[in-house]
């Protein structure tokens, strides 16, 4: 596969917050943060479980068959 996404792992409810840290769930399809309960579809970031109001922040990504770059 050629096609990858990155998204930050700080949670969008609350950033600042030392503990708002997202991690993938075992399904590999949502991604949550403990500390608040938001749920994201790891897919486009989207929310999936509130109180979170906005996506997981997304960077680009280009792979050319041997190196993953992820940027601003």
């Amino acid at each position: 596969n050629s096609s990858f996404k990155a998204y930050d792992r700080h949670c969008t409810y609350d950033s600042g917050n030392s503990c708002a840290t997202v991690y993938v769930e075992s399904s590999n399809i949502s991604a949550k943060d403990d500390c608040c309960g938001s749920q994201f579809l790891m897919t486009d970031g989207s929310i999936l479980k509130n109180p979170a109001s906005l996506p997981l922040k997304q960077y680009q990504t280009s792979f050319d068959g041997a190196v993953l770059r992820v940027y601003n």
